[in-house]
């Protein structure tokens, strides 16, 4: 665990208020094709969530549902899920940077995500 890289969230001004990054409790280890993110627990020791390669489902939004789409690309500051691949005209692409992308994804679960959707679309 020695080349985890912490992660940050993005530096912004706001009606003329700097707001500079700031550590999260995420950290990430990456190579060209995966990306392990890690959550530190209460006593700041990183516990390890989830892994990604290319191709895997990854969810990139939620409101009532949890969005998913496929891991596109893995770089140093984003990540870019594919949603709607191969439907014709409907493909689109969101890239996350790696903070969002570690707290909608560090635990996520394909199986737990798909059944919500299902139980919530009988009620909308």
């Amino acid at each position: 665990m020695s080349n985890l890289i912490r992660v940050y969230t993005k530096a912004r001004k706001q009606r003329g208020i700097v707001y500079p990054a700031q550590a999260t409790d995420y950290s990430v280890a990456m190579s060209a094709a995966t990306i392990t993110i890690f959550k530190d627990n209460e006593y700041g020791n990183p516990v390890r969530g989830r892994t990604f390669d290319i191709g895997d489902k990854a969810e990139y939004d939620s409101w009532n549902l949890s969005y998913i789409g496929d891991v596109a690309k893995i770089g140093h500051k984003t990540i870019t899920v594919i949603a709607y691949k191969g439907h014709s005209g409907m493909e689109r692409s969101h890239q996350l940077d790696l903070n969002t992308f570690c707290y909608r994804n560090w635990d996520f679960d394909l199986s737990v995500a798909q059944s919500h959707n299902n139980n919530e679309m009988m009620y909308i």
